[in-house]
């Protein structure tokens, strides 16, 4: 079963858009990105099933909040402006372009989407929309048109159309490294008339003596909104850009971005949760699917719905469940919210009080546990992340981001947990075989 992410691998020749016919706004490149890999993960799907791709006049379809998800930022609502945003994708026609002035234009004047439509479907809110034979062709095939791995999570917190499409090249780019290691790359070096195509959404003008494109001047774009993108993705994001301008005499004849990876501060993961990753880890359910989770309900609503995910998943007879994370999505969705009442409490001969203190002495026996682990050599806490990996392999835990932390030395998250628990086994095995000598 494969797991839903927020990851997207955008084709190279989708990243620069410009437009022709409709200025499309910040959100809606974003959520051209989020219908995008919904369609990819259909795809999956429709091959599995069928063992072959969909004609181009397939309709893919998804729930608002499917395609909302991954773009909503805080206590942002889009679904009002899904249908205007939905059809200015359809509307709109834009020149598809390499991510650089020198590979040249591969298509030409294409619309976003061939079709779209918004309906209402078992009182849920459903997009359905058709790619482009082209765009079809590019999801499909990964090895004729190659691809940009895009972090929709990390695209979400940015709010400008110009943020958005710089963040998305300078992606390209990330490891284009320079020689040297310094960490630092560098994207294409272009015409800056090429960047004002690529960074803004103003619809060209055409000069009608001449038939010349008219755009507006690269130091007024710079101005007014690249400065601005570039602090937006430093401040926001995992990446840090820098604008790099060549001049020939007094004008500026080229333009590139440096990019360089930031270091990702550790992420603790709270101790009562780690049970119900691991669990969702098993079922085939992404990390970040039970932490959302967890952020609007309960700790034992989302128990119960991966009880039932569980149980629905095991049922042999019944047909695979398609997408599994909307389907985890719709049972908490679903499900009456759970209130603990004491008289289920007393059955376990424990007071609410009684069990709010035992949740405090396991929370401080882990920090002091914590505490003497973090004192220990490198060479053994190297140790213990090897024996928590190849636990978290046994257990069908260890993702390829663990697996490069264990190997690179990043102590955080479920490793962490892992190395602290057999940490504490380890002290547990010690104590036994003092007392029995």
């Amino acid at each position: 079963m494969e797991q839903q992410s927020q990851t997207l691998k955008k084709p190279n020749a989708a990243l620069v858009m410009v437009s022709r016919s409709v200025k499309l706004t910040g959100i809606e490149r974003k959520l051209f990105n989020s219908v995008l890999m919904s369609s990819i993960s259909q795809l999956v799907e429709y091959r599995a099933k069928n063992g072959s791709d969909p004609d181009n006049k397939h309709l893919y379809s998804a729930s608002a909040d499917e395609l909302l998800d991954p773009i909503e930022v805080g206590k942002s609502n889009l679904k009002s402006i899904l249908r205007k945003c939905m059809l200015s994708l359809r509307r709109a026609e834009v020149d598809w372009e390499a991510p650089d002035a020198k590979s040249g234009v591969i298509w030409k004047n294409v619309s976003v989407l061939s079709q779209a439509s918004i309906e209402i479907l078992n009182g849920r809110l459903y997009a359905k929309w058709a790619l482009p034979p082209h765009l079809n062709e590019a999801i499909s095939d990964t090895k004729a048109f190659p691809f940009t791995r895009l972090d929709l999570a990390q695209i979400s917190l940015l709010s400008s159309y110009t943020a958005v499409a710089l963040y998305e090249l300078c992606a390209r780019y990330r490891n284009n490294f320079l020689r040297g290691g310094t960490g630092q790359c560098l994207t294409s070096s272009s015409d800056p008339n090429w960047w004002v195509d690529a960074l803004t959404n103003n619809l060209p003008k055409v000069d009608k003596k001449t038939g010349n494109v008219v755009r507006r001047e690269w130091r007024k774009v710079k101005s007014e909104s690249v400065l601005k993108a570039i602090r937006e993705i430093n401040e926001l994001t995992d990446l840090e850009v820098q604008l790099i301008e060549t001049k020939t005499g007094k004008a500026i004849s080229l333009v590139q971005f440096s990019v360089r990876q930031k270091r990702q501060p550790t992420r603790e993961i709270d101790s009562d949760h780690f049970d119900l990753i691991r669990l969702a880890a098993r079922l085939g359910l992404p990390q970040n699917k039970v932490e959302s989770a967890l952020a609007k309900c309960t700790r034992t609503e989302v128990s119960l719905a991966l009880a039932k995910f569980e149980a629905r998943l095991n049922q042999k007879d019944e047909p695979s469940i398609e997408r599994p994370g909307a389907y985890f999505d719709s049972i908490l969705k679903n499900s009456q919210p759970i209130e603990l009442v004491e008289n289920i409490l007393e059955k376990t001969g424990s007071s609410p009080r009684d069990q709010s203190k035992v949740q405090s002495y396991e929370k401080s026996q882990r920090a002091t546990i914590k505490e003497k682990f973090m004192v220990l050599s490198d060479q053994q806490k190297n140790e213990y992340g090897r024996r928590a990996l190849e636990q978290l392999k046994a257990r069908g835990m260890a993702t390829e981001r663990i697996t490069t932390n264990a190997e690179g030395g990043v102590w955080s998250g479920v490793l962490l947990s892992q190395m602290l628990d057999v940490y504490e086994d380890d002290g547990r095995v010690l104590e036994n075989n003092l007392s029995e000598g």
